[in-house]
C-alpha cells in the first residue's frame, strides 16, 4: 500500500511524508477518493468503504513506523472527523454486501477424489487445506497464502494428540502421526484472534475428510523436506521449490468441482469462493445441531477452547 501512496504522492508533486504541509488531511481525502473509484486501487475497479478505510490505515501505520506524525489522526488520536464523515457517507452508498453460500461437502469429496487421482503434491496439499479450513472455519488468509499480509497457520503452531499424549512432530514415528486423535492449531497474528489461544479438533471417523488426519498428512510432508517450523501448513515441495496453496487455487478447485457435480446439488461455479469453505463448515455444524455460540468461538476464538491438553 505505501508503493501506492508514494505513486500519488510523486503525480502531485508532494513528499511521501507530506513535509510541510500544514494540513495532511485533504490530500488524504483525495487519495481516498481516488482508491474508493479504482483509479489507484489494486485491482483497478471501485472498491467498498471498508477497503478505502484499510488502505488509509495502512498509509498511517506506515508513517508512524517511519518516526512521522499519522496524517489520519488528530490531536487526540482519533480519526479526523472529515475522513470519519467521508467514510460513513461511503458506507451508506456501498451496495449491500453479497452473502457466502456454504458449500456441500460432496464438491470437498470430489477435490479430494482429484487430487488422490492426480496425485502431485499441489493438488494433495490443496486437498488437505480445503478440510482443514473447513473444520477449522478457517478464513483465506489462515489457511493459504491469501494477499500480502495475511498470516496462514505454521508447522509451529501445531499440536497432534494421541489421547492425553502430546507427540513430538520432528521425531514421531509416521504411523504414530497417522493415529492422532486430537489436533490444535495456536493463533498468532492472524486477523481477530487473541495471540496464543489455542483451538482443537478431534478426529472424524474419516481417514480423509477430517482436519486432524489433514494436518498430520501436511506435518509430514513437511518434515520430510526438512521445512523450518515458520514454514506455513500451506507450503508444498514440488519440483525442486516450495510453493504455497493459493486462494485463487482453492477458488479454481471449487469451481471446477461445481463445474463437475455441483449441479447436482444446486451450485454454480459463480456461486462459489474459497470464503464457502468457511460458511460452508459452520452450516455442517449448525445441522449437527451444534450450539451456535460453539460455532461462533471456534470461527472466531476470543478466548481458548482449551489451555494444554485435548479433553479426553
Amino acid at each position: 500500500m505505501w508503493d501506492t501512496w508514494q505513486q500519488f504522492c510523486t503525480a502531485l508533486g508532494l513528499s511521501e511524508l507530506l513535509h510541510n504541509i500544514d494540513d495532511p488531511v485533504p490530500f488524504l481525502q483525495v487519495f481516498s477518493r481516488r482508491y474508493r473509484d479504482g483509479r489507484i486501487s489494486r485491482s483497478g475497479e471501485p472498491v467498498r468503504s471498508r477497503t478505502v478505510e484499510e488502505a488509509i490505515r495502512a498509509v498511517g501505520r506506515t508513517f508512524t513506523l517511519l518516526g512521522a506524525t499519522n496524517p489520519r489522526l488528530n490531536a487526540f488520536g482519533n480519526l479526523d472527523e472529515r475522513i470519519s464523515c467521508q467514510l460513513a457517507q461511503w458506507r451508506k452508498e456501498d451496495p449491500a454486501p453479497s452473502r457466502v453460500k456454504p458449500i456441500p461437502f460432496t464438491l470437498l469429496h470430489h477435490i479430494d477424489a482429484v487430487a488422490l487421482n492426480v496425485g502431485t503434491q499441489a493438488q494433495l496439499a490443496l486437498a488437505d487445506m480445503v478440510w482443514i479450513a473447513v473444520y477449522f472455519l478457517c478464513r483465506p488468509g489462515e489457511y493459504t497464502r491469501a494477499t500480502e499480509g495475511s498470516t496462514p497457520f505454521r508447522f509451529q503452531d501445531v499440536v497432534l494428540w494421541i489421547g492425553g499424549q502430546r507427540l513430538d512432530l520432528h521425531t514421531a514415528p509416521e504411523q504414530q502421526l497417522h493415529r492422532a486423535t486430537f489436533s490444535t492449531l495456536t493463533f498468532t497474528d492472524q486477523k481477530n484472534a487473541v495471540r496464543g489461544e489455542v483451538i482443537g479438533q478431534g478426529v472424524t471417523g474419516s481417514p480423509r475428510a477430517c482436519a486432524t488426519r489433514s494436518i498430520a498428512r501436511r506435518i509430514l510432508h513437511l518434515r520430510s523436506h526438512q521445512a523450518a517450523p515458520n514454514t506455513p501448513l500451506c507450503a508444498f515441495f514440488e519440483q525442486g521449490s516450495w510453493r504455497q496453496v493459493t486462494s485463487p487455487m482453492i477458488t479454481h478447485a471449487l469451481r471446477s468441482a461445481a463445474h463437475m457435480v455441483g449441479a447436482a446439488v444446486g451450485f454454480l461455479p459463480e456461486n462459489i469462493s474459497c470464503c464457502s469453505l468457511r460458511a460452508g463448515g459452520a452450516m455442517a455444524m449448525l445441522c449437527s445441531r451444534i450450539d451456535p455460540l460453539t460455532i461462533q468461538l471456534l470461527g472466531t476464538p476470543c478466548f481458548p477452547t482449551f489451555t494444554s491438553k485435548p479433553p479426553l
